[in-house]
């Protein structure tokens, strides 16, 4: 809902959304779900206002942080950059 909400325009409530679901990019187990939240970090990147921007940070952070779970660093203490 906030990939479609942010694409049209809406910006402030993706932003409001970005840290529930960065919270959710932990429990994420399916490629589409992975691909949404790239999808509308990259939407957010569209916009210029510091909420957009943040969110985008934190959505950036959440899916490193999946990623390298996943990859087994998390594990390891591996830092992916």
């Amino acid at each position: 809902m906030a990939l479609v909400r942010v694409k049209g325009g809406a910006a402030e409530y993706a932003s409001e959304q970005a840290a529930v679901l960065a919270e959710d990019a932990r429990h994420l187990e399916s490629a589409p779900g992975v691909r949404d939240l790239r999808d509308l970090r990259r939407a957010m990147a569209r916009w210029h206002n510091p909420g957009a921007q943040q969110a985008r940070g934190v959505l950036t952070k959440a899916l490193r942080e999946y990623s390298a779970e996943k990859d087994g660093l998390g594990e390891l203490g591996g830092d992916r950059r």
